[in-house]
């Protein structure tokens, strides 16, 4: 990510942190532009050529299996999407190659916001309902 892209993306982050209300919210303004919202087989090859992330249902899926209750679950993503880094990723070392380590949007995020963009996610993605 270049250093025009950091600029842009941390005004966005604060300038959506303001506004959002809600954990889906601050998901759809500061994590989908990444993390498409398709299940895998859902992901056309086109999508798959210029994908930045991996899926939301994929990375929460490997998280969910390691921090199987809301409160680990909200304490790691919050934590990661703060400082992340390789030796705490959930994700198979291939993905990690692919795409890089995300950039510390929580740095611009507070707690509550963050807190609650993970809570969403935790409670609606790749749920059974």
């Amino acid at each position: 990510m270049n250093k025009i892209n950091k600029i842009l993306l941390g005004t966005l982050l604060i300038t959506t942190s303001l506004f959002a209300q809600n954990g889906q919210e601050i998901f759809q303004d500061q994590c989908v532009s990444c993390h498409i919202m398709k299940k895998g087989w859902q992901i056309t090859d086109k999508e798959k050529m210029t994908m930045q992330a991996p899926p939301a249902f994929g990375i929460t899926k490997h998280v969910r299996d390691v921090f199987s209750n809301e409160k680990q679950f909200v304490e790691f993503v919050s934590d990661y999407i703060t400082k992340p880094a390789k030796i705490k990723s959930r994700c198979k070392d291939n993905v990690v190659k692919k795409f890089g380590l995300m950039p510390a949007v929580g740095l611009e995020m507070t707690k509550e916001d963050k807190d609650k963009v993970a809570k969403w996610m935790f409670n609606n993605i790749g749920v059974m309902k």
